[in-house]
């Protein structure tokens, strides 16, 4: 099921919440979340580096391209010359300048200028930028807020009024997951999932095979289904189980980790140890796409559980080199 499904399934007031949504180079990531910090008290403010998980699921490039395009009320651009041209800021612009072309108006954008370099050719010479370089980012905030009211958007409330409306969203969020999980749609998204992790799993497995000098994993799926990969004596499986035909309500992705390997012929007292266990469940982003949700880790995308995993079982396998043992695959 892709994201678009997902949209006409479930209201879009979740994505509509984003007052501000910020653009900018990996480079002033610490600028970009020193903003998002000061803002986020009155604002709902998207940054990436902060709301990875929102944007995972079947289509993870078209929501994120909505954010700028139709779902934020303000977007600010922390600019360089190089903005525009990396695959994340490259999405960003085009949204932001298909929105200036379908809207005739630049009434939501505010640039923030940080090198010497002139804006781009499209942006218009009439259009107010804030001087970094003259102001910091103590003069930045209020002209951030005065763009953000004009733009129509309110403070958030304080005190009672925002414990009230903060348990009231969360409700309309149980409510809406509740619903979700209950429906076919649900299904086909936790089985497309399931089959791309799958596919991610063994394909991550190929390329730490081709590029490490050391390192050798051994993937196999047993008799019972289980994917398994193994690495330096130990075993990591999952299995996915679907409760029902037309409902994910209450089905699990079950990672287990072993010292050892199990062969099937092993003795009792030979076993494998279970030293570690971990059960995703489907539930939905701020966003309203598809995510892995569990009591361990904040929720993932299907590519952040397969790295996740795999990095646990490597750290494993790694000590046990560290202590002089032979690299152990099956």
């Amino acid at each position: 099921m892709d994201n678009s499904m997902l949209f006409c399934f479930l209201k879009r007031d979740q994505m509509e919440n984003i007052d501000i949504a910020i653009s900018f180079l990996s480079e002033d990531e610490d600028f970009a979340q020193e903003i998002e910090s000061r803002l986020s008290k009155y604002f709902d403010v998207f940054l990436y580096s902060k709301r990875q998980s929102d944007l995972a699921g079947t289509d993870g490039m078209e929501t994120f391209s909505n954010v700028f395009k139709t779902d934020s009320k303000t977007v600010l651009v922390l600019y360089r010359e190089k903005w525009g041209n990396t695959k994340w800021t490259g999405v960003e612009m085009h949204a932001i300048k298909d929105r200036c072309f379908n809207s005739s108006s630049y009434d939501f954008l505010l640039f923030i200028p940080l090198d010497t370099s002139d804006l781009p050719v499209w942006v218009p010479e009439t259009l107010i930028y804030y001087d970094h370089k003259k102001f910091g980012l103590e003069g930045l905030i209020p002209v951030a807020h005065a763009h953000l009211k004009r733009n129509g958007v309110a403070e958030k409330k304080s005190g009672l009024e925002s414990l009230v409306s903060q348990i009231d969203n969360q409700i309309s969020y149980d409510q809406k997951l509740e619903n979700y999980l209950r429906s076919s749609e649900s299904v086909e998204a936790f089985n497309k999932e399931s089959k791309n992790l799958v596919s991610l799993f063994t394909s991550t497995i190929e390329s730490i095979n081709e590029n490490a000098d050391k390192v050798r994993l051994t993937y196999k799926l047993d008799r019972n289904n289980i994917h398994k990969c193994y690495f330096n004596g130990y075993e990591l499986g999952f299995y996915f189980k679907l409760r029902a035909s037309n409902a994910a309500k209450d089905s699990i992705l079950n990672f287990k980790l072993f010292r050892g390997i199990h062969t099937g012929y092993e003795a009792p007292d030979e076993k494998p140890d279970l030293i570690r266990e971990v059960t995703f469940k489907p539930s939905l982003g701020k966003l309203s796409n598809f995510i892995w949700s569990s009591n361990k880790f904040s929720n993932m995308t299907t590519s952040e559980v397969v790295e996740k995993m795999l990095q646990i079982l490597v750290e494993k396998g790694g000590k046990q080199s560290d202590n002089g043992l032979q690299i152990f695959s099956v």
